[in-house]
């Protein structure tokens, strides 16, 4: 399936095309700040995600959140 560099598809009713990447922190968790790790072609880091071809760990991103306990 081509999905136009999209990241998922929601108006298609079969599974396995849903390619996002999302974090649900727990309840009694207050989140604070939050991300998604995606260096620039000037980062040192982008090393670690290249440009999409022969990428050296994945083609999806980190997504990060910082919590607190509330």
């Amino acid at each position: 399936m081509d999905l136009d560099g999209r990241n998922s598809d929601f108006n298609d009713n079969a599974p396995g095309n849903l390619r996002v990447d999302h974090l649900l922190p727990s309840r009694g968790l207050e989140p604070l700040g939050n991300g998604v790790f995606w260096p620039t072609s000037d980062d040192p880091l982008y090393r670690l995600v290249g440009g999409g071809t022969n990428v050296p760990t994945s083609d999806h991103r980190l997504v990060w959140q910082d919590v607190r306990a509330a």
